[in-house]
C-alpha cells in the first residue's frame, strides 16, 4: 500500500510491481492497486492545513515539510480533497485507505461524517 506524495511516483511505482510481478509469472491483474491517505477536509483550507501540522508533528515529531515529502497529505475543501484522490485513481488506485488527521477525537468523528458524504472517485 505506497503513499506517495506525488502521482506521478505513484503510476510508475504501480507499473514497476506490474512488471515484478510479470517477471515472477504472477498476474499483475490480481494486484489490487491501493493507496494510503492522510486527510483533513474543511472549508476554510488554512484551518484544515493548521489541523493536519498538529497532527504530522505531533505524531512523527517531524517538521510538516518532512512528512509531506514521504507521504500524501492532503488538505482542503471537500471538493479540494476529492479532486486530488480522483489523480491517483486516475493513475492506477483501486483501494484508497483514508486516514483522518487530527488529534481531537470530536472534529475526527466530524471528519469521518464529512468524508462519508463526499462523493469519493471511483
Amino acid at each position: 500500500m505506497p503513499y506517495p506524495p506525488d502521482v506521478a511516483d505513484y503510476a510508475t511505482g504501480l507499473d514497476q510491481i506490474r512488471v515484478a510481478a510479470t517477471e515472477a509469472g504472477r498476474d499483475p491483474g490480481a494486484i489490487t492497486p491501493s493507496l494510503f491517505a492522510t486527510v483533513f477536509v474543511d472549508e476554510d483550507p488554512r484551518r484544515a492545513r493548521r489541523e493536519m501540522t498538529e497532527y504530522v508533528e505531533s505524531n512523527y515529531r517531524l517538521p510538516m515539510e518532512t512528512i509531506s515529502d514521504i507521504q500524501v497529505l492532503i488538505t482542503g475543501t471537500g471538493e479540494q480533497v476529492r479532486e486530488r484522490l480522483a489523480t491517483y485513481v486516475d493513475a492506477g488506485a483501486r483501494h484508497i485507505a483514508l486516514r483522518v488527521g487530527t488529534l481531537h477525537q470530536e472534529t475526527w468523528t466530524e471528519q469521518l461524517n464529512q468524508l462519508a458524504a463526499l462523493p469519493l472517485p471511483r
